[in-house]
């Protein structure tokens, strides 16, 4: 006997809001960068960054391992969930607003758990942190650094 065109119907709806809950779970998990000014807070938006990652810190100061990402009009951008557990971030034309860049590779966990912001040099503009959330805080070069490129 066939079941009838009603229950077939019905068992796909259900099936599509489980693959949409998990969908959003799998999103969820998913690690925002966000790219900021650090001198006016001002998103940093339509920029190309450059994400090293590794198992290790020697991992990403030999630059084994790289993405390339976007930030959206938010100055946004998504860390794929499979990235390596440490992670550098490097925003094209744009300086990060911190003493040294030794001190810029943080731990994916970290992020996940508590969100990380990098420090601001560069203003006193802050974020409160949220799980799975980075802030970068960053300015424009300036015409000496852009030269020096």
């Amino acid at each position: 006997m066939k079941p009838s065109l009603s229950v077939l119907t019905r068992f796909s709806i259900i099936v599509a809001i489980v693959a949409a809950g998990f969908a959003a779970m799998a999103q969820d998990n998913r690690i925002v960068i966000h790219v900021i000014d650090g001198r006016n807070g001002k998103p940093v938006s339509n920029e190309h960054i450059l994400i090293f990652q590794g198992a290790s810190a020697d991992d990403i100061r030999e630059l084994k391992n790289h993405l390339d990402l976007q930030t959206d009009a938010n100055g946004m951008a998504f860390l794929p969930t499979d990235a390596m557990p440490q992670i550098q971030v490097w925003p094209d034309w744009h300086k990060v607003c911190q003493s040294s860049s030794s001190k810029s590779i943080f731990s994916l966990e970290e992020i996940k758990r508590n969100g990380v912001a990098t420090p601001n040099t560069c203003g006193s503009i802050a974020r409160k942190l949220a799980p799975n959330h980075f802030y970068v805080f960053t300015r424009p070069l300036n015409f000496w650094e852009k030269m020096r490129l």
